[in-house]
């Protein structure tokens, strides 16, 4: 599929995920809040006018060449690989509120208190994860994508657990490791 066009739909959410090949993506005037493009590493043309969003990653800046995002209020930092080029393209259209950054600061979290409670190696990664937990405990994990969504769910072990990653698409994940008492994550 070339082109995903959900324009006056009343949506609010859209899954663009295993699709490399999308070029157009239009889903103007609907009810969407975040959006997370980072897996349409062919998109030239991006339509998200008059939705709700807050979050919007567009982690193939460089390759779009039409992009119009006017009329998203709660909208004020776009994540893409580079701002530079983002903010000075003469053909992407924003509000005036927003700015493009590599890091807009929706995942922050403090490492010291993750490193105490758990590591993921290597990362990045291609084929497996080794995720290992500190807290004596079994713990859930869950792999989420950039909206929320649980992609995969495994119980710990004690230690060290291992996860097969290679059927995932190439791009940034949460990883989520619940215990009894406290829930952690990291990007």
């Amino acid at each position: 599929m070339n082109s995903l066009l959900v324009a006056k739909n009343q949506l609010t959410n859209v899954n663009t995920w295993y699709n490399g090949y999308l070029t157009t993506f239009n889903c103007q005037n609907n009810n969407i809040s975040e959006l997370d493009l980072s897996f349409c590493e062919s998109l030239e043309r991006v339509y998200v006018d008059s939705n709700n969003l807050s979050t919007l990653v567009l982690d193939h800046s460089p390759n779009i060449v039409d992009f119009h995002a006017k009329s998203n209020p709660n909208l004020d930092c776009i994540q893409v690989v580079d701002s530079t080029y983002s903010t000075n393209h003469p053909d992407w259209d924003e509000d005036p509120q927003v700015v493009y950054s590599k890091d807009c600061g929706w995942f922050d979290i403090e490492e010291n208190e993750l490193s105490e409670n758990f590591t993921i190696s290597p990362n990045p990664c291609t084929y497996e994860i080794n995720i290992s937990t500190f807290n004596g405990q079994n713990s859930n994990c869950e792999i989420l994508d950039l909206n929320g969504r649980i992609i995969f769910r495994i119980q710990l072990s004690n230690s060290i657990t291992s996860i097969s990653v290679d059927e995932l698409m190439k791009g940034m994940y949460i990883i989520v490791v619940n215990d009894k008492s406290k829930r952690f994550s990291k990007i």
